[in-house]
């Protein structure tokens, strides 16, 4: 017999749970909280005001911010005034070019042709013009522009630094003569301008002192240069006279215009020099070419020109002031006036006494208190005083210290004494012979180049293990306003640095490079692999974000921060600018070699900004600008800067574990100050540029700026109401939200509240359901535990039949009558537990008519 089995998970069709009637569930539903209404409304109150107010935000937003030119320039001006920046001198030949120079770099020295005689040849020496003369239009047949030398050049044995020479000095007419000799058939008259002036220099082989020397000229090679076309040649020029090496190269490029033939040529480079030979690269880029009014150029040589009577106009040109790029590029502008605070120059010494021992080791001279020093750049990377900038910059090897104790002297007299020592150290170690001794003694009082050259490379000669530094010591002196770095020569031949509280004392603490390798004799020599130091100042002091400078593209924009020397060869300046000075440059190729990172820029590092920081358009250190070093990637650069990558930096400190830690409070309120003077909110940025002054007394433009912003209150410009109001409308926007989320969460909690206050078990009205049928007949026993309700509801309706073919019906039996089903075998009855309640019986349903289908 089958036995039907009835479901009791679900609650509804239980028939043993009360169902919740339709009237109770309406009634649940209609429970409500006096606080529901007013909370709703507030709710839709709320988030109505909210997105109305950021409408209003949408359409005020706009006037927050407005481009000011003027505001722009008049911020270029205070953190750079004009009258501290570099003014053009202008050069004009009535033969034919032009150019310019920066006067805060380069001297100048102009000729005409000599007066011709009764015969009309030259007669005389050839009349010459310096510096502001040369503002004056003249006959100018040869310029030269040098780079200024510090005040005490003339008692150091220093070589004179490139130059640029300029000249028209072969005539149209003499290339014609030319052309005509077999040697020289066949050939243009640039190719022949070419040849002549190689065959020259070719056939001077003697040097200043009477020795001869190797000259090499390369192939010429074509070249154009602010939109002229030049032939360009390399003379290299190797003089080993004398037991010691040393070598140059002259650059010249060749052109003819309007039939006249010129020369440019950057001349006296040497492997320590090349950072100025981009300089007078720089100058040369500005030269160009006019036509000669009234003159017929092609017949007519410089002499006969010369003959004729000058301009009687003796007016002079005005200077020029370039304009500069961060006028016209905000990103610019900003990054610079973020980050000028941080700059400092740094000035390094390094002092030994030397022992300059034979080759049986002993010691065979001591050259007390020799030392040798510089003027860099350097940036602020952490609030507590962590300045980077270039490790050849502060750190020096010992034989650097023979040369600087010769040309740390305090005159020429002193300088010749300090000489003598070394000489005579030379002459007993048999390094040298007495005649190269007094060789390079009269070439010291006579200025000769050569000699001069082979004493500034006098420390190459004395083998490394011959020198030995005894009580060596740094000293660092760093400067973050602009009070000059001082040297205080009158303590004794040793100079040391005048501290005082706007010149800081600092303290090396690493470097990733070596200054015995990176000695740069040859032009051959290896570019450094690293070349980054950290020094550290003590205090608190405005440092700048760093970045790493994987990303450098061509083209894009940097921006050099640094303090300018105008000559790194003595610590002693004589043009020296006390406010940090700005270069701006394009990239023009980045070179990445085993993960080194070198980036070439269209502009040359300026002297004195060794080390100093470079930053790109958003306002982060991403490299570090280089001077003094033969660092042009494939030797092939023109007036170009290199710029070393950050990533040098970050992993220096890395591998030191040194936490330069987040940027300074004065840092973050002077940025914002910046910003919010560039959008013209100028009532935030007065306020802002003055707390930052509090914060860090060495910003020198807190104040200036501050006076700035103040000056620009209620101006065309000013959109600080504009910034207040959105200021509080962005407030009660938050304060709109927060209300908003409030009420929300309080009308939610309220509903779940009255939700859980409804009578019913599940909030459902109940179906109709039958009652399930006893499994095993009247006398099966129940599941332990269970007890019947003692009321029963009324008989189910059955379905039909027919609905359930598969499923007959089991006919309900009486108690008494289990014989009829001789096939189903009762179980044994269980026993109940002693104190289990009785169970109790429900009474049997009324059974339904008897149907033929239940019957045996």
């Amino acid at each position: 017999m089958l036995h039907l089995s009835i479901s009791m998970q679900d609650s509804f069709t239980n028939p043993y749970i009360p169902q919740e009637s339709e009237a109770i569930r309406h009634q649940t539903e209609e429970l409500h909280s006096p606080l529901a209404r007013p909370v709703k409304i507030a709710l839709i109150i709320t988030a109505v005001l909210t997105v109305l107010i950021g409408i209003g935000l949408f359409f005020l937003a706009p006037y927050t911010t407005r481009a000011d030119n003027q505001a722009q320039v008049d911020l270029g001006n205070a953190i750079q005034p004009p009258d501290q920046l570099a003014k053009l001198v202008p050069v004009t030949s009535t033969l034919g070019f032009s150019l310019t120079y920066d006067n805060l770099l380069f001297s100048s020295y102009a000729e005409t042709p000599a007066p011709a005689g009764p015969d009309g040849k030259p007669q005389g020496s050839s009349p010459y013009y310096e510096n502001n003369d040369l503002r004056i239009t003249r006959d100018y047949n040869l310029v030269r522009l040098r780079p200024i030398a510090s005040p005490n050049a003339e008692s150091a044995a220093l070589t004179n630094p490139p130059e640029l020479l300029v000249s028209s000095t072969i005539s149209a007419q003499t290339l014609k003569d030319a052309a005509t000799k077999p040697d020289y058939k066949g050939l243009s008259q640039l190719n022949l301008f070419v040849k002549l002036s190689g065959e020259q220099r070719l056939a001077a082989r003697t040097a200043d002192d009477g020795t001869t020397v190797t000259v090499d000229a390369s192939a010429a090679t074509a070249q154009t240069i602010n939109d002229v076309q030049y032939q360009k040649v390399r003379y290299t020029t190797k003089n080993d006279n004398y037991r010691i090496a040393n070598q140059k190269y002259d650059d010249c490029y060749y052109t003819i215009q309007n039939d006249i033939p010129y020369s440019a040529c950057v001349t006296n480079v040497r492997p320590t020099s090349t950072d100025v030979a981009a300089l007078n690269e720089q100058m040369l880029q500005s030269l160009a070419f006019q036509k000669i009014a009234s003159k017929d150029t092609a017949s007519e040589s410089q002499e006969a020109i010369a003959q004729k009577p000058a301009a009687s106009d003796t007016t002079e040109a005005a200077l020029i002031t370039k304009k500069p790029e961060y006028n016209d590029n905000v990103q610019s502008l900003k990054a610079i006036a973020k980050n000028q605070p941080s700059t400092v120059r740094i000035g390094a010494l390094y002092c030994a006494d030397l022992a300059l021992k034979l080759e049986s080791g002993s010691t065979a001279a001591t050259l007390s208190d020799a030392c040798v020093g510089g003027v860099s750049s350097g940036t602020f990377v952490s609030k507590d005083g962590h300045i980077v900038t270039t490790g050849h910059a502060v750190r020096f090897a010992a034989k650097d210290a023979v040369s600087g104790y010769i040309n740390f002297a305090r005159d020429q007299r002193d300088m010749l004494d300090r000489l003598n020592r070394v000489l005579d150290y030379l002459l007993k170690a048999r390094i040298i012979l007495q005649s190269d001794a007094n060789y390079l003694k009269l070439g010291a009082q006579t200025g000769d180049q050569e000699a001069l050259a082979k004493i500034e490379n006098i420390g190459s000669v004395i083998p490394d293990n011959f020198v030995t530094a005894v009580k060596d010591s740094y000293s660092y002196a760093v400067q973050p306003s602009n009070k000059p770095i001082a040297v205080d020569k009158t303590t004794g031949n040793k100079p040391v640095f005048a501290y005082s509280d706007s010149v800081l004392a600092a303290t090396f603490i690493v470097a990733d490079y070596n200054a015995e390798k990176a000695v740069q004799e040859q032009f051959s020599s290896a570019t450094p692999a690293t070349d980054v130091a950290l020094l550290k100042a003590n205090g608190s002091f405005q440092n700048v974000s760093i970045v790493g400078g994987n990303d450098i593209k061509a083209n894009a924009i940097l921006t050099t921060i640094g303090f300018p020397a105008y000559t790194d060869s003595s610590l002693t300046i004589d043009k020296i600018r006390n406010i940090p000075l700005v270069t701006s440059a394009k990239v023009n190729q980045t070179y990445n070699k085993e993960g080194r990172i070198l980036v070439q820029t269209n502009s040359p590092v300026m002297p004195g900004n060794d080390g100093a920081g470079t930053f790109d358009q958003a306002g982060r250190l991403v490299g570090l600008s280089v001077y003094g070093l033969s660092y042009c990637p494939d030797q092939q650069c023109f007036a170009n800067g290199t710029i070393r990558s950050s990533n040098e930096l970050l992993s220096l400190v890395e591998k030191q574990n040194i936490k330069l830690g987040e940027v300074s409070p004065a840092t973050v309120v002077w940025q914002r100050a910046v910003d919010d003077y560039i959008k013209g909110y100028y009532a935030a940025a007065q306020t802002e540029f003055a707390d930052a002054g509090k914060q860090y007394g060495f910003n020198q433009l807190a104040q200036p700026l501050q006076k700035l912003a103040q000056s620009k209150l209620g101006t065309t410009g000013d959109t600080s109401l504009a910034n207040q109001a959105m200021t509080v409308l962005i407030g009660v926007v938050i304060f709109m939200a927060v209300l908003t989320v409030l009420l929300a969460i309080i009308f939610f909690l309220q509903k779940r509240r009255l939700n859980m206050l409804r009578v019913g078990h599940y909030g459902v009205a109940a179906p109709a359901v039958t009652a399930p049928q006893q499994q095993y007949g009247a006398n099966q026993p129940q599941a332990p535990g269970y007890v019947q309700p003692s009321q029963p509801p009324a008989a189910p309706q059955y379905p039909q039949y027919s609905q359930y073919p598969q499923s007959p019906q089991i006919p309900q039996a009486a108690p008494q009558a289990p014989q009829q089903y001789p096939q189903y075998q009762q179980p044994p009855q269980p026993q109940a537990p002693p104190q289990q309640a009785p169970q109790v019986q429900p009474q049997a349903p009324q059974s339904p008519p008897e149907d033929p289908f239940y019957r045996q």
